[in-house]
């Protein structure tokens, strides 16, 4: 039996089948690859400065030291994964990483954690915000995108 309205399940939405992307003819496509390439250089960066602060003595402390390494090897294998397969999927989980980086970051600043309290004028303190503010937005923006570029696809045919 046809239905009207196909509604794609939460997989449908997360994880789109590989299509080809038209750099020449479709200026959505050439925008939304634009912004995957760009949510990867900043998950990168943001990975390479945990990697780097954890390097420089964050690997000490405890609890927090494991943290920013797990943080950093996640940053880099996520951006890694979505330059090879653009998986909304992928995408959404890099944007829950970047924001809860963020929040345990702005909680260790205001309250503590894990018997840490972060300063915001710690080493990378403003470029970490920066990076996942905006990795974060790249990521978001990429995901809706891509979504309404896979359902106007479906639509056409």
């Amino acid at each position: 039996m046809r239905t009207l309205v196909e509604a794609p399940g939460p997989r449908g939405v997360l994880s789109p089948h590989h299509r080809k992307v038209n750099l020449r003819n479709d200026r959505v496509d050439v925008f939304a690859l634009g912004l995957r390439l760009i949510s990867v250089a900043l998950l990168s960066a943001d990975g390479w400065v945990h990697l780097h602060l954890w390097q420089d003595g964050y690997r000490r402390i405890s609890t927090i030291g494991p943290l920013f390494l797990t943080g950093a090897v996640s940053a880099l294998v996520i951006a890694a994964v979505l330059l090879v397969r653009p998986s909304r999927l992928i995408a959404t989980s890099g944007f829950g990483l970047v924001m809860g980086i963020l929040a345990g970051f702005l909680v260790s600043v205001n309250f503590g954690l894990f018997g840490f309290k972060e300063a915001l004028s710690a080493p990378y303190a403003g470029e970490s915000i920066a990076l996942e503010i905006a990795a974060g937005a790249a990521l978001g923006t990429w995901t809706v995108v891509d979504l309404i570029k896979d359902r106007s696809g479906r639509a056409t045919k």
